[in-house]
């Protein structure tokens, strides 16, 4: 998170709708410096609640504020989702579900449907998810997650190259080179 105060009230009640045991979660949320009333309604919304871990830093890098997240859990997946990206209730049990069902499944993502969108951008998104569902289908893995919302396996890395662009790819990359699969769900993350 990083100056997206408009968008953290949303997201903060979107993880607590999650559909998942409570007691089988930790919310670890950081932000990046924000200035705009982020840190406020992040430190309101999550209170004394145990499940949340707020993380307040100066890091501007979306690469350094993950690795300040994995610093702060030993949990073996890791779900990474965006503040702008909204997801199903039912995303991470749909998440949980795949990697369950085949062991060697490293990371797993979710279909993008862009909410208001230029017509093109849905287009675009509509051919990626085909492509990905298709390749999922003939290969017994789709080529990449992307970024609005994945859940990997903790063990496939201790942290991110402080100069990824494409994190993503990146976990996607070191599942492949450790022979595990990548997958895709279809929760309709906007």
């Amino acid at each position: 998170v990083g100056n997206e105060a408009q968008m953290t009230g949303g997201k903060l009640r979107e993880l607590d709708a999650i559909a998942y045991p409570a007691d089988r979660l930790r919310l670890v949320i950081v932000d990046g410096g924000s200035s705009d009333g982020t840190v406020a309604a992040i430190t309101a919304h999550t209170g004394d609640d145990g499940r949340w871990l707020p993380v307040f830093t100066s890091l501007a890098s979306k690469p350094a504020q993950l690795n300040e997240g994995l610093l702060r859990t030993a949990a073996p997946w890791i779900l990474v989702t965006d503040a702008d990206a909204r997801m199903p209730p039912d995303t991470l049990p749909r998440l949980v579900t795949a990697v369950t069902r085949d062991p060697r499944v490293g990371v797993v993502g979710t279909t993008v449907l862009p909410h208001n969108a230029h017509p093109l951008d849905v287009w675009h998104w509509r051919a990626s998810n085909w492509i990905r569902r298709l390749e999922q289908r003939a290969t017994g893995s789709a080529g990449l997650v992307v970024a609005p919302c994945y859940l990997f396996r903790r063990d496939l890395l201790d942290r991110f190259p402080d100069d990824a662009i494409a994190r993503d790819l990146h976990v996607v990359c070191r599942a492949a080179m450790k022979g595990m699969r990548t997958a895709e769900v279809g929760s309709g993350v906007t």
